[in-house]
């Protein structure tokens, strides 16, 4: 019997584990980036999309616990030894070509990561630079829009712990992404049907926090007390 009641429980985590986290919409940190530089490349056909160099000079908190952006407050991202400013770089998984003139998209995978230093509000040394995030990609696609090309991405990030910290989070925090930027200076490849992009700007890249759902909560806690009277029954 203790056996079954294992199995059970069991069972229960796991599902727990694959449905029981939601999107805390209101509990965020974004990276933006508003000055132009960094490269984006696909060769075509099966070949991943590119990023490298794409500048990110700034963070915010939003309903953070610490540093919270209600009052308009981003937090300066520099580059090492305190000069330039932060680097987005990152790779997708392998491309399934375009349709044409809408999009090209990109499967899963591939590496997506954020390098840099986070400034106090007085220009000292809030977060030492580092790796500040570091994921995988779940898929991205490539909007073509007149001149201007959207990236748009998304997946699953890990956060260095002292950046959680620094906006007050528990280091164990997790976090989801989704992001966004567009590209200029763009070179069609008519044979390969890739491209080239420089000037990349106008990035977002928003984390959100992710916290058990209630109803989840509530089966977990349901599951415990039920295992709790079994047992009792059992000893009495």
């Amino acid at each position: 019997m203790r056996f079954k009641f294992l199995g059970f429980f069991a069972l229960v985590m796991a599902a727990l584990l694959v449905t029981g986290t939601a999107r805390a919409d209101d509990i965020m940190i974004d990276f933006m980036g508003t000055h132009a530089g960094g490269t984006l490349s696909y060769g075509g056909g099966t070949a991943p999309l590119i990023g490298s160099g794409i500048l990110i000079n700034a963070v915010a908190g939003v309903n953070t616990p610490a540093r919270n952006n209600s009052g308009g407050t981003d937090y300066d991202v520099v580059g090492q030894n305190g000069t330039g400013f932060g680097i987005l770089e990152f790779q997708t998984g392998s491309g399934f070509g375009p349709a044409p003139n809408i999009a090209w998209r990109f499967n899963g995978g591939g590496y997506f990561r954020i390098l840099g230093a986070v400034l106090n509000e007085d220009g000292t040394t809030g977060v030492g630079y580092r790796t500040l995030l570091d994921g995988n990609l779940l898929g991205a696609t490539v909007e073509r829009n007149g001149d201007v090309k959207l990236v748009i991405s998304e997946g699953t990030d890990r956060k260095d712990p002292d950046l959680v910290r620094f906006f007050g989070l528990d280091p164990g925090t997790h976090f989801a992404f989704s992001g966004r930027l567009q590209v200029a200076n763009y070179n069609y490849n008519r044979t390969t049907q890739g491209f080239t992009a420089t000037s990349a700007g106008n990035t977002h890249i928003v984390n959100t926090a992710l916290v058990p759902e209630p109803a989840s909560l509530a089966l977990l806690g349901s599951v415990i007390l039920f295992l709790g009277l079994k047992l009792r029954k059992k000893l009495l």
